[in-house]
């Protein structure tokens, strides 16, 4: 299978690296283990990225992003959509964080399978402000109605969306079964 991924920062993880740059170095070389065909899509900021073109076996395309917080995810994400179907780089789609979900509309609409890891209830969160906040729950409701397949790490978040949103989600609790989800995810992508 033809596998794209983004919504984390690089691979291998740089400066500010958190759980979904983390996720993406564990799942992505398994599934190309598998003899899957990989691309990731890292952001280079004006200050911070790591220059690699392939990550065991990984290709990796590095897209430009902005510093601005809040910012750099939405326009690297838009950019690597726009990278994904203008060179059709994949049939299925793994975008990291529920914040993503507005692109899953395109990359479906474009013929893609799309597959988003919500891994919290991003709108409750205090770092947000009052716009960031009404965008994340705008994104709650597209991730749980746009993918074909919703994946959750924490049983709180599933069930606050399941109970939201009166949908069942996946729970696959990648820190103590790691290497799990990188078959579930192949699982879902050739059976749904």
């Amino acid at each position: 299978m033809r596998i794209a991924a983004f919504g984390f920062r690089s691979i291998p993880p740089t400066k500010g690296a958190a759980g979904a740059d983390n996720f993406a170095l564990e799942l992505f070389p398994r599934l190309v283990k598998r003899g899957h065909s990989v691309v990731a899509y890292n952001r280079r900021y004006p200050n911070v990225f790591i220059d690699v073109n392939e990550y065991k076996g990984v290709m990796i395309k590095t897209i430009k992003t902005t510093d601005r917080k809040g910012f750099d995810t939405l326009l690297h994400s838009f950019k690597s959509t726009f990278d994904i179907i203008y060179h059709n780089t994949a049939d299925i789609v793994h975008i990291q964080n529920g914040g993503n979900s507005i692109w899953a509309l395109p990359l479906r609409l474009f013929g893609k399978k799309v597959f988003i890891s919500q891994d919290g209830v991003d709108w409750k969160r205090d770092k947000w402000p009052w716009y960031g906040k009404l965008y994340l729950r705008l994104s709650a409701f597209l991730t749980a109605h746009l993918p074909n397949e919703v994946i959750f790490d924490n049983v709180i978040a599933k069930k606050l969306f399941e109970d939201k949103f009166g949908k069942q989600y996946k729970f696959i609790p990648y820190k103590k079964w790691p290497g799990k989800r990188g078959v579930l995810l192949v699982y879902w992508a050739l059976y749904t």
